[in-house]
């Protein structure tokens, strides 16, 4: 799925938006699930819904309890995307020339993408906080059985579970990636979907948690499976495990991994010597970090861009974090 990695990686350095869905879809805030290699993410639980929601048809996790809102009120932004083209870093549009399927747009040697939107875009979201975050620490293992029972033929690893705490929707999408083969156009759409009616139900960009464990800590489900990841030098006394790239492999590419990664590596073989068993990140993190040193994510050094800055990281009960804008420690 070469589209749908070149896809997710360029348009992720946006930054606002969140991470970007290749294949958009109906979801909803509180949606459990991961994404798929084409680019789709997959829901099989809702945790601001009731166990007898009809949307909970097919059974819920063990142990199930629904988010308690309180002040996390769910919010939501009216046409928070007002314009009709998206555009990655390394593209940008000609003067006066509409981007409808088989135009023509000015690229650079670097790959690209667009996203088209036919209609406004709303977002709905829960504000991060440490008790959405203890939430999801608190179930994350009941939700990794319930999705990876037998029964369901779901082969995937805690790392790639998505908590979905925002969403932003439209009701029609055209997605495009560029590569340096196909620069200059014209180019054809390679991913298209609507919704009846003009409701807002596409899901195109979604706000996330996301954890990653220690290999052989007490978060671990997986105890001895390889995690695909090589080893990287970090300042000169610390080491950091990297995830090869993902813009050309089957892997979605979601630049949270690259905190969890910093996270656990800074937590386990830097200050706290191995205090870590599980680092808990969401998209938002990067924004506040860039805002923090006044810099922007581009392509070209996202891979390296947490050791670049790095960031300090709080472990409290086991609990790996970084600290920017963090209230309050980790609840134990």
């Amino acid at each position: 799925m070469r589209a749908a990695r070149t896809y997710e990686r360029q348009l992720s350095t946006l930054g606002s938006y969140g991470i970007p869905l290749w294949s958009p879809g109906e979801l909803s805030v509180g949606d459990v699930g991961y994404i798929a290699e084409d680019g789709a993410l997959f829901p099989f639980s809702n945790v601001l819904r009731p166990e007898h929601d009809p949307m909970t048809n097919d059974g819920v996790p063990e142990g199930f309890t629904p988010f308690a809102l309180n002040d996390d009120t769910e919010r939501t932004q009216k046409d928070y995307i007002t314009e009709h083209t998206i555009l990655s870093r390394s593209v940008e549009q000609s003067s006066g020339i509409s981007l409808a399927p088989g135009s023509r747009i000015e690229y650079t040697d670097s790959p690209g993408a667009r996203l088209e939107i036919g209609h406004h875009a709303d977002r709905t979201y829960i504000p991060a906080s440490t008790s959405l975050r203890d939430f999801i620490l608190q179930n994350v293992s009941n939700w990794f059985r319930f999705i990876t029972d037998p029964q369901r033929d779901v082969g995937i690893s805690l790392s790639e579970i998505v908590f979905v705490r925002g969403v932003i929707k439209t009701a029609q999408t055209e997605d495009t990636y560029m590569t340096p083969e196909r620069k200059n156009g014209p180019f054809t759409t390679a991913m298209d979907s609507s919704s009846p009616g003009g409701d807002l139900t596409q899901c195109i960009f979604i706000n996330c948690y996301k954890l990653k464990a220690r290999p052989g800590g007490m978060f671990d489900p997986e105890k001895g499976e390889d995690d695909d990841s090589t080893t990287a030098d970090i300042g000169q006394e610390n080491s950091i495990e990297i995830e090869r790239d993902s813009e050309f492999i089957g892997k979605p590419y979601n630049p949270v991994d690259l905190l969890l990664d910093y996270i656990l590596a800074k937590a386990c073989y830097g200050t706290f010597k191995s205090d870590a068993d599980v680092a808990i990140a969401h998209d938002e993190e990067i924004n506040q970090l860039c805002k923090l040193h006044s810099c922007a994510i581009t392509d070209s050094n996202i891979q390296d861009f947490p050791r670049k800055y790095q960031p300090e990281v709080t472990v409290c009960g086991g609990v790996g974090a970084l600290t920017l804008l963090v209230p309050n420690p980790i609840a134990q």
